[in-house]
C-alpha cells in the first residue's frame, strides 16, 4: 500500500488537470485490490520458478555469483550470470576473497562455502 501511496500515480479531470490520484488511501486501496486481481487470475509461474530453479547451486553477491559445483565466481555482468535470477543477495563483496582464496589454496573458499552449504540446508 505504502509503494502505491508514494507511486506519483496521476489521472486526468473532465477539464484535462492532471491530478494525484495514488496519493488518497481510497484511491489507493483501489489500485491495489485491482493488481491484486489481475495477479490472481494471471500468475507469473515461469518467474516463481525461475528464482527457484537459477540460483540452485549458486549463492549470489553484491558483486556477482558462486557457483559451487564449477568451483568459481561470475560477475554480475558476465553471461553466466545474466540468468541468475535471485531475491536474496548477501549484501557483502566475495570477489577480491574469492581471487585470493577460491581454489587450490591452503584454505579453499568454495570448498568451504560447499560444506556449510551441505550441513546448513541437506
Amino acid at each position: 500500500m505504502d509503494f502505491v501511496l508514494n507511486s506519483g500515480i496521476k489521472t486526468t479531470n473532465a477539464k484535462g488537470d492532471i491530478k494525484s490520484y495514488a496519493q488518497y488511501t481510497t484511491n489507493a486501496k483501489h489500485i491495489v485490490d485491482c493488481v491484486k486481481s489481475i495477479a490472481s487470475k494471471n500468475p507469473q509461474n515461469e518467474l516463481y520458478d525461475r528464482f527457484h530453479t537459477s540460483t540452485r547451486g549458486k549463492i549470489c553477491f553484491n558483486d556477482g555469483v558462486l557457483l559451487i559445483k564449477e568451483q568459481k565466481f561470475v560477475e554480475w555482468d558476465s553471461p553466466e550470470a545474466s540468468c541468475v535470477f535471485s531475491p536474496l543477495i548477501i549484501r557483502r563483496d566475495l570477489k577480491e576473497y574469492f581471487d585470493a582464496f577460491g581454489t587450490g589454496s591452503e584454505f579453499d573458499l568454495t570448498k568451504e562455502i560447499a560444506d556449510i552449504e551441505i550441513k546448513t540446508f541437506y
